[in-house]
């Protein structure tokens, strides 16, 4: 029901300043109370790596983004694995980046990632994704999502935004 509602009124937002470290550790940890994760959460390794300076933006909604991204890291490893969330500034942009150790993001999906209720999960809502694109295109800037020979060999999703002074 959270993720229907934030995905029906996502234009919403509140700008304030947000401290890339404490964002990324509410955000790692609202995804680690997921029901497949919370009974065995030694199973997965989840590292931060934050590298910005505080920036402007709406902080619950990109908590939203990066909790849903961490979700489908730790859900597509079900066996447990690596997940690393990281922020960085780059270009003059900030980077929200997670990626996983996880079998990737499927090529024939990528370029409907932001289509509603998509999804690859029999559970799933196929609303995480649509929902991430939301909150991003609110923020000025958009995702990619690459797949395969990357740092962890899973999907790798990135979230660039403006950077906004803080």
């Amino acid at each position: 029901v959270e993720s229907l509602l934030g995905f029906a009124s996502p234009g919403k937002s509140s700008c304030e300043e947000i401290d890339a470290k404490a964002l990324v550790a509410e955000a790692v940890e609202a995804a680690r109370v997921e029901r497949c994760i919370a009974d065995r959460p030694e199973r997965w390794t989840i590292e931060s790596r934050v590298e910005c300076r505080r920036f402007r933006g709406d902080r619950i909604k990109l908590r939203q983004a990066l909790r849903n991204l961490v979700a489908n890291s730790l859900q597509a490893q079900a066996d447990g694995g690596t997940v690393v969330v990281e922020v960085r500034e780059e270009n003059g942009d900030v980077e929200l980046r997670v990626h996983d150790a996880g079998p990737g993001f499927p090529e024939s999906l990528r370029g409907r990632s932001g289509e509603p209720f998509l999804t690859t999960r029999a559970e799933g809502t196929g609303l995480g994704l649509s929902l991430v694109h939301a909150i991003a295109a609110i923020h000025g800037g958009g995702i990619e999502i690459r797949s395969g020979p990357g740092p962890l060999g899973g999907a790798d999703v990135r979230i660039r935004i403006p950077r906004q002074p803080s």
